[in-house]
């Protein structure tokens, strides 16, 4: 792919896939992983995720995640355009309610994908709850399914991801480098489209994140489709933008192939994992003081 970059220069790409509740400041990101027996906590590099360790008490030393080896001069973040985030109020997290929180700086660049549109309407506060606003305007609010934060790597020797106490053990990753891009990708989703409750997911993030009066009166928000490879950013490709149940029946397809001695690469087809997801459950950010 033609570009006017640096040709030494190297970008990692987190990609983000499922229900996390985002905590936004001036300087970093804090993502929250909701507890939740439906939902399967994967973070690696694509097809070789492993299942993150979860840690009992958050408040401890050593219990949160931070990435070394990438820059800490980005400033971009989250909108109300493509996310679901709260009006005017400070984030307090409740973590007892979460299975593991990794902090990342802010990135130079955040690409939001399969967006859910839902109806303003649908949104309750359970009594005796005070009122949440959420921002945005009109009659209708948008979430996204997938985030892409995209980071200067500053030293690729350097990338892990680790404890933020000791900064040595953590979780083991093998950072793949295709061309100027590595690719990180974390999952905190189901694996299959039956459980999947999109109520129950945002209402889990919205708790974690000191709002649990928050209710949303739904059980089907199917995401859209990516227009085409064109609107991915810069070292992704489509394959990658699978959600887990997709992913799923893909092996699924793939594995029937390989033993009737067919061509693998028919388990795709063009565009194909660009289509719609028809359940999904998504990310919940809000601003942080």
């Amino acid at each position: 792919m033609a570009n006017n970059r640096d040709p030494q220069a190297l970008t990692l790409n987190l990609l983000i896939h499922g229900g996390f509740a985002f905590a936004q400041e001036k300087k970093k990101i804090t993502i929250y992983l909701p507890k939740g027996d439906h939902h399967i906590f994967r973070v690696g590099s694509w097809l070789a995720e492993t299942e993150l360790g979860g840690v009992r008490d958050l408040n401890k030393p050593g219990m949160r995640y931070k990435l070394l080896g990438i820059d800490d001069n980005g400033t971009d973040g989250f909108t109300s355009e493509t996310n679901l985030m709260v009006k005017d109020q400070k984030v307090k997290p409740d973590l007892t309610q979460a299975f593991a929180a990794l902090e990342f700086p802010r990135p130079k660049k955040v690409t939001s994908l399969r967006a859910i549109d839902i109806p303003r309407d649908l949104f309750g506060i359970k009594p005796p709850g005070p009122p949440v606003e959420l921002e945005g305007d009109g009659t209708t609010l948008r979430a996204t399914a997938l985030q892409v934060l995209a980071y200067d790597i500053k030293d690729q020797n350097q990338l892990k991801l680790v404890f933020q106490d000791n900064q040595k053990d953590g979780h083991y990753w093998e950072p793949l480098l295709d061309g100027n891009y590595i690719n990180l990708h974390m999952f905190c989703s189901e694996d299959h489209h039956q459980t999947i409750d999109p109520a129950r997911d945002l209402e889990e993030c919205a708790s974690l994140l000191g709002f649990p009066q928050l209710e949303l009166d739904t059980r089907s928000l199917p995401s859209d489709e990516i227009p085409d490879s064109t609107s991915l950013p810069d070292g992704v490709v489509a394959e990658e933008t699978e959600s887990l149940p997709q992913r799923t029946q893909r092996l699924a397809r793939l594995g029937c192939l390989i033993r009737q001695k067919g061509d693998a690469n028919l388990a795709w087809t063009e565009n194909d994992a660009l289509n719609d997801d028809p359940a999904v459950c998504y990310p919940f950010g809000g601003p942080c003081c």
